[in-house]
């Protein structure tokens, strides 16, 4: 998966702080930790494994929506099944929203929303 656009940011950001109080939530569950210790650490390492995957999403779309638009970006792929996943990236990186992709590539805005939410399948 991977942030496509503000709102989709957003609802990370939300994400991120109820895995944190979550994480700490379980940290200060002594009972569970001494009664069920692997339990409670197969639990803590999940969040935290959710935790860091949401992380790197979130510094993936602020390094894309963020960098000075005169320094190139370079985007690499390893892997032909990624193509929509580097497509929807060099828009955000070239920041362009998708109505003006759209207007660009003369299709509208609701084809471009739709191919990037199917992540164009």
């Amino acid at each position: 998966m991977m942030i496509k656009n503000e709102l989709e940011y957003q609802v990370s950001q939300e994400w991120l702080e109820k895995f944190e109080k979550s994480i700490a939530a379980i940290e200060k569950d002594e009972d569970s930790k001494k009664n069920d210790h692997e339990r409670w650490k197969m639990n803590r390492e999940t969040l935290q494994c959710h935790l860091e995957k949401l992380q790197a999403e979130i510094a993936e779309y602020d390094r894309l929506t963020s960098h000075d638009s005169h320094t190139p970006i370079v985007l690499t792929l390893d892997d032909i099944d990624y193509l929509p996943q580097i497509l929807i990236r060099a828009r955000m990186a070239a920041k362009l929203s998708q109505k003006e992709l759209a207007d660009l590539a003369g299709l509208t805005e609701e084809q471009i929303k739709r191919y990037e939410d199917n992540d164009y399948e």
